[in-house]
């Protein structure tokens, strides 16, 4: 199976993964969530013909390992193990513990590429910088943010204070968002769904986002990049140290937390998909709709060798 016919089938894994979940929206749970997301997932994984080699898989630092859990842990395999051989990122369920909580951002998201085309990271915290196409390679980690901003208001065509700037609202970004406040662009804190945020830069999407900034999980990252990469946005990251586990995981893999890895280094492959089913709405997918006899999903397709982004609408009919 080549990327090309992969490309829609990893639409129905994660519109899979996503109506398994959607039940335990709002409900307090998100361990439940998660399985039924897990377990869909990789029922649909396992009857595809190819060998997919988990690199970066669900985060049993945060969640309890289950047996739903496993299958799809990093170092695990999926697929039939016939014919092609991918590289895979996943999260059966972006967002749980909001999820859970009745809040937005949640998704199912897979992402694949021929093996070697995303780069083997440590499960730690990143700090981030995501944008669209019109500011890929103009800004940077390293830039000083009052020279990053004015820069990106010069090539947007507006003010600094017309620059919309979306951060996760976390202790760890408190700095951070002072120092953004400080020199003028609008902030929009999220609760969760980092990689939403990242997505979410990209024109298409019905959100006027033009930076997504902070920390956050490591894998996230990696996944929003492969997204931005096949949208034509852009990607960088800075691997963070908190703590004796994650400095066990940096030193396992050999990253340097003072190096700014780009889209280069991230995600080296141009034969990149990634694939998103929306659960609740977010800034680049609507969530799951419930119909009189069945529910609607929005997804999203894209492939780094065509260029193609594919929006795809699908009404699933329960009474069947």
């Amino acid at each position: 199976m080549d990327d090309h016919n992969l490309s829609l089938e990893l639409v129905r894994v994660t519109e899979s993964a996503a109506l398994s979940c959607i039940k335990w929206y709002g409900r307090g749970n998100p361990y439940d969530a998660v399985d039924a997301a897990c377990n869909s997932m990789y029922q649909r994984l396992k009857s595809l013909d190819f060998k997919g080699n988990i690199i970066a898989g669900v985060d049993s630092r945060r969640i309890p390992e289950t047996n739903f859990i496993t299958p799809l842990m990093t170092g695990k395999t999926v697929g039939s193990g016939k014919n092609d051989e991918f590289d895979i990122a996943l999260n059966p369920l972006e967002c749980a513990e909001g999820m859970s909580k009745g809040k937005l951002n949640s998704c199912s998201v897979i992402c694949t590429s021929s093996p070697g085309g995303m780069m083997k990271i440590p499960n730690v915290y990143m700090e981030k910088i995501a944008v669209g196409p019109q500011l890929k390679g103009h800004v940077s980690l390293d830039q000083p943010l009052q020279d990053m901003f004015a820069k990106a208001a010069n090539i947007l065509g507006k003010e600094v204070e017309e620059l919309k700037v979306v951060i996760l609202d976390r202790e760890r970004n408190k700095k951070l968002i002072e120092k953004v406040r400080k020199f003028g662009p609008q902030i929009r804190l999220f609760a969760d769904g980092d990689l939403a945020a990242g997505m979410g830069t990209h024109p298409w999407t019905p959100e006027d986002i033009d930076f997504a900034l902070g920390s956050g999980k490591s894998y996230q990252g990696l996944m929003t990049a492969v997204g931005l990469k096949c949208m034509g946005g852009d990607f960088q990251g800075r691997f963070l140290v908190f703590n004796n586990e994650d400095k066990k995981e940096v030193e396992k893999y050999g990253v340097d937390t003072q190096k700014v890895y780009g889209m280069k280094d991230l995600v080296p492959g141009n034969q990149l998909t990634f694939a998103a089913t929306g659960v609740a709405q977010s800034p680049f997918l609507k969530g799951i709709r419930f119909l009189r006899s069945g529910a609607k999903t929005r997804s999203v397709v894209a492939r780094s060798a065509s260029g193609t982004i594919r929006y795809v609408d699908t009404y699933h009919n329960f009474d069947e």
